[in-house]
């Protein structure tokens, strides 16, 4: 839902204009400027939508979206051959309604609904603490009276989503779980940290380095290059900065599926780093990272 909502390129969408460059490239041979044009046409208005996606979502549309997590509970719990299975499939459906209160006292969603003007088709956001029987659109000023038949919208909080989508903070929350999971005793982190070699003079001096995460797992110090694929990765910053901190272990942490692509860096990896002792590791994406199941959490 975060994903719809603007945190990413969903699965489904990258799918879709895959296959239609597939078929645009297929069926015309793009030799001439008119077929440039048409071509960067569709990449442009492709990339608007994926730039600009769907703003809101209706509780309908999330409780649509969930129920087919519902459909796969009740198979499990048949095959299991749960006892009261109905009260289970109950509090499923019931933790929609509360995940999604959880979420918006917490400001990560906003309950609202989103009004598009008679006038000028400016789509206006009502947030639930604005509501008056008669509101003004805010681009031409014309009034409008609130609604009476429909659910409520959510909108996802624009930081979050510009964390998701444009610093990967998908994958550091899903690194720093996989981690502490490994923990007996004590665990601390620190966040993505630009790094100096000279202490700088002002704030507008480029960082010599970066790192995404450095954690202390069991009195260990681990730094990890955090990425959300396995494209454009490089090892030889993450060496240089492993160099110079000397921690436990490095660690690159993927959150894809184990690759012979991934295999390979993380060899160049332990090659670079065995003259100085340091181990390294791969932490990649398994089945069991993400649940399905349809009890919510709040």
């Amino acid at each position: 839902m975060f994903d719809e909502l603007g945190a990413a390129v969903s699965a489904e969408r990258h799918d879709d204009i895959k296959l239609t460059l597939k078929k645009k490239l297929r069926t015309e041979r793009i030799e001439s400027e008119d077929a440039w044009d048409r071509l960067a046409k569709f990449v442009v208005h492709e990339a608007h939508r994926v730039r600009m996606p769907s703003s809101v979502l209706s509780f309908d549309n999330l409780r649509t979206q969930h129920e087919s997590l519902v459909e796969k509970e009740r198979k499990r719990l048949e095959e299991h051959r749960t006892e009261n299975p109905d009260e289970w499939i109950a509090n499923a459906r019931a933790s929609l309604q509360r995940s999604t209160r959880w979420l918006c006292a917490r400001s990560v969603l906003f309950q609202g609904y989103e009004q598009r003007c008679r006038t000028c088709y400016h789509a206006n956001w009502i947030h639930v603490g604005a509501l008056e029987p008669v509101s003004a659109c805010e681009v031409c000023g014309t009034s409008q009276i609130a609604p009476v038949d429909r659910p409520w919208d959510f909108r996802l909080d624009g930081f979050l989503r510009e964390a998701l989508k444009e610093h990967g903070l998908l994958a550091l929350v899903w690194c720093l779980i996989k981690l502490e999971k490994r923990v007996r005793e004590t665990f601390y982190f620190l966040g993505p940290q630009d790094l100096f070699i000279e202490f700088p003079e002002n704030n507008r001096v480029t960082a010599d380095n970066e790192v995404d995460l450095i954690c202390v797992l069991d009195g260990k110090v681990h730094i990890c290059e955090v990425k959300s694929s396995s494209r454009g990765i490089q090892i030889q910053p993450l060496v240089n900065v492993a160099k110079r901190i000397r921690p436990d272990v490095v660690m690159l942490a993927v959150l894809e599926a184990e690759s012979p692509r991934l295999t390979e860096k993380l060899n160049e990896l332990r090659a670079e780093l065995e003259d100085v002792n340091i181990a390294a590791e791969l932490l990649t994406l398994v089945d069991d990272d993400f649940c399905d199941h349809a009890c919510l959490p709040a």
